[in-house]
């Protein structure tokens, strides 16, 4: 009888044992200050990784080379941050010295600033670097065509119209190409011949507005010119006929023969 107890009595404080521990290996309840407390959980950790991250990602948006800042000063340009771009420009120059399109976009930035005479150098560095590329790749439409704008930001439209003309042969269905020939033409007030250009980008691009509108002015200019050339000939002719010759006056026919009175008398 008293070995049954002591058997029974080991077998209840083995129970209880195994009880504790089983509740011991449990995790701690949400809300319990165990649970608050616990570092895995802790949300600065969590913040942490989520910074380690985003970190990479947010270097690769940063420019490493001139086309990136090229890239990023045409945003910059875009948005209206003309300080912003003009940097960007001139640390494109600085990696690569002879990039056309950044001297080219660098004088539409200073240009933006009221900064002309650093504008009209970055458009001649930048013709000088377009007439380079186009004499190593004649065939290149685009090459032909930014020479084109480089020309007519410095004003030299005859030299536009040519290099504007040679893209639009190499890339006829070009509705950007043909507008800014009849640009050229314009400013040259060779309305005809930008009218040409202008309906043609409008067949290529029905939605390119600006050709549309510029077709309108062109018309008028052409219209005005037209005008203006008839009263030139009008007035060409006019100095032309001859003068009628100037007949006698009255009063020299009647003195005649009262001076012939006076001899006889």
């Amino acid at each position: 009888m008293r070995k049954t107890l002591v058997i029974v009595a080991a077998c209840v404080v083995a129970l209880g044992q195994a009880a504790c521990a089983s509740r011991g290996s449990q995790p701690p309840a949400a809300g319990t200050p165990e649970a608050a407390g616990s570092p895995e959980s802790s949300p600065p950790a969590a913040a942490e990784n989520a910074a380690l991250e985003v970190a990479p990602q947010s270097a690769q948006t940063a420019p490493v080379d001139a086309e990136g800042y090229v890239a990023k000063g045409i945003e910059d340009y875009k948005s209206d941050r003309d300080g912003d771009a003009l940097a960007a420009f001139q640390e494109a120059l600085r990696l690569k010295p002879d990039y056309a399109e950044a001297h080219y976009r660098l004088g539409l930035a200073y240009s933006s600033l009221g900064r002309d005479d650093e504008a009209e150098k970055a458009f001649a560095a930048a013709v000088k670097a377009y007439e380079k590329i186009v004499r190593q790749t004649p065939k290149e439409p685009r090459a032909h065509f930014h020479l084109g704008e480089a020309y007519s930001r410095l004003g030299e439209h005859d030299k536009a119209v040519k290099a504007h003309r040679q893209a639009t042969k190499l890339e006829p269905e070009d509705s950007e190409m043909h507008y800014e020939l009849g640009v050229s033409l314009s400013k040259m007030a060779q309305y005809k011949e930008a009218i040409t250009a202008f309906k043609k980008s409008i067949s290529i691009d029905p939605d390119n507005f600006r050709a549309t509108e510029a077709l309108d002015k062109a018309q008028s200019g052409a219209q005005r010119r037209e005008a203006f050339l008839k009263q030139m000939e009008k007035t060409e002719k006019a100095s032309q006929r001859p003068k009628p010759k100037a007949s006698p006056s009255p009063t020299n026919q009647k003195a005649a023969p009262a001076n012939v009175n006076k001899k006889q008398a």
